[in-house]
């Protein structure tokens, strides 16, 4: 998407093609420097109050549920967000242990139970449920502010971390507390943009400071939002749940209208066209007809992609897809 954004300017992509520059790529470089500094740097600084692993020998869960419990009342207790980084069971190469954590407002109560063996790939093994389901609560003397509602699956790669954050009304869950925050801003965009346009001119500046915030802007269409206004504001906005991360169909169409805009963009700055086509009716034929088809074809095969009932799953489905980036 930042490589088509940035196929929007003449000179670039003349500069391009004559001087064999690779200033395109500069916007695809800050169209996902966001999550680049995400994953390649801030969770690396992350200093969990708490860590947390299932015993191999006796999946207790007993001893999470009291150190989540723990930490939410520490968190309300200190007025400062508490996290707990929750550590995998990797049994070998291709076979982990999987354990839900299962938040009751309702109860003030935290739940977490031992489930099967699962493959890299999420598979479960048939047969690998422990007897009897190891599962432990422990209550919280503070109120849970749980806005997911469905319980939070660890299993493989490397673990999640979920912030508790002390709120008027109680402690609030913040699954993977460190992403999405400063790194995903416009403020921040805003300020790169300008740095860039300082340094190097008015264009450099647009090419480096539009693909970011275009970056943060697409992150809105799915479940976790992003920290908009940082350091103005110190909490993530709200998706607006429109798809998910982990949607391949969502994925595929976003990727291939990049590609569609830069062949367009391409083709009408070279100094002699390929081909002659409105705009309208080259992202209609090429764009939007394959995706009627295959929304079409998705509805029938599967049913509604997003029942009211699954939507909270997606959620979750999103959040585990960008943590295993």
């Amino acid at each position: 998407m930042g490589v088509a954004l940035g196929s929007f300017f003449p000179e670039v992509v003349q500069s391009s093609a004559a001087n064999y520059s690779f200033v395109m790529l500069l916007t695809g470089a800050f169209g996902i420097l966001p999550d680049t500094l995400d994953f390649k740097f801030a969770r690396y600084f992350e200093k969990p109050d708490y860590i947390v692993e299932l015993d191999p020998a006796t999946l207790d869960p007993a001893p999470i549920a009291t150190t989540i419990a723990k930490a939410i009342d520490q968190a309300a207790e200190s007025g400062k967000e508490t996290r707990v980084r929750f550590h995998t069971l990797q049994l070998d190469y291709d076979r982990w242990r999987q354990y839900s954590i299962n938040f009751r407002p309702d109860s003030s109560a935290v739940e977490v139970s031992v489930g099967p063996i699962v493959s890299t790939s999420q598979a479960v093994y048939a047969g690998t449920e422990p007897e009897n389901t190891p599962t432990a609560s422990a209550n919280t003397r503070s109120k849970i502010i749980h806005r997911h509602g469905k319980p939070t699956t660890i299993d493989i790669m490397s673990g999640p971390t979920i912030g508790f954050s002390p709120q008027k009304e109680g402690v609030e869950t913040v699954f993977l507390p460190w992403h999405r925050q400063w790194s995903h801003s416009f403020t921040l965009g805003i300020l790169l943009g300008l740095l860039g346009g300082l340094l190097f001119g008015t264009t450099v500046g647009l090419l480096i400071g539009l693909p970011f915030m275009l970056h943060v802007a697409v992150d809105l269409a799915g479940f976790m939002g992003g920290n908009l206004l940082w350091p103005f504001t110190k909490r993530r906005t709200e998706g607006l749940k429109i798809t998910s991360a982990s949607s391949p169909i969502a994925n595929f169409f976003l990727i291939w209208g990049s590609v569609l805009v830069i062949l367009f963009n391409l083709n009408r700055f070279a100094p002699i066209n390929i081909f002659k086509m409105n705009p309208l009716l080259y992202f209609s034929f090429f764009w939007g007809t394959p995706l009627i088809i295959t929304l079409l074809i998705n509805k029938k095969l599967k049913g509604q992609r997003f029942k009211e009932k699954d939507l909270l799953m997606e959620g979750f489905k999103e959040e585990l897809s960008e943590g295993s980036e």
